[in-house]
């Protein structure tokens, strides 16, 4: 597979993902979209992206991963999210299993997610480690894939994030890129993020990224 769409099952994954629950009845949503410069060949690649969760129960959290480069590559992957400790465990561990399509092909997308959170003088935060293995239908295609988050709330309205990206393709280079952004709450339950992409191993571009949060 090219990496650009091994790179493309990355990117949608948003700050907020974890091994939190979504609190029963309520949803979160996010919206927005990468572009990318490839710093070798000068293209420009674009991908939208749509994730949502939704509270099942006070332990089941569903969700929905949609993306699209408008061309050729493309997912749509629902999931379900269990944890894996009790509520009055401070470091939080989750199981997920997701199921879908890839660029046109069945797979499927077992996951692990640790975290915690933190505070800083008088500021909270969170730290995060979500892993997934996208495994497509033969088994000879396989992705691994780890996302590293820290997330600090520097005001009641302005969250700073650092992104770490991480994945070992099965056919391709592993590479490793950052991710920054900054959120920033328009309104209790809307969210605005803006932030950029730079590779660090294995991919060379840089990109900027904007995408809208909905809680509700």
């Amino acid at each position: 597979m090219r990496v650009v769409l091994l790179m493309f099952l990355v990117l949608a994954s948003p700050a907020q993902a974890g091994p939190w629950p979504r609190e029963k009845g309520h949803v979160f949503l996010s919206v927005g979209g990468v572009s990318e410069v490839d710093e070798t060949t000068g293209t420009i690649a674009t991908f939208s992206t749509l994730y949502g969760e939704y509270g099942l129960t006070e332990k089941i959290t569903l969700g929905l991963d949609l993306g699209s480069d408008g061309r050729r590559s493309s997912k749509a992957m629902a999931f379900l999210r269990m944890p894996l400790t009790r509520a009055s465990k401070k470091t939080k561990l989750a199981a997920e299993m997701g199921l879908g399509f890839a660029n046109g092909e069945k797979a499927i997308r077992p996951g692990l997610s640790i975290g915690r959170g933190f505070t800083l003088g008088k500021r909270n935060g969170w730290m995060t480690a979500d892993s997934r293995a996208v495994i497509f239908k033969d088994f000879n295609d396989i992705l691994f894939e780890s996302d590293l988050t820290i997330g600090l709330s520097a005001t009641k309205r302005l969250k700073v994030i650092m992104q770490v990206q991480t994945g070992i393709p099965a056919h391709d280079t592993s590479y490793v890129r950052l991710a920054p952004s900054i959120v920033f709450e328009r309104k209790p339950g809307r969210h605005t993020e803006f932030g950029v992409t730079a590779g660090i191993k294995g991919v060379s571009g840089l990109g900027l990224k904007i995408g809208s949060w909905f809680e509700f």
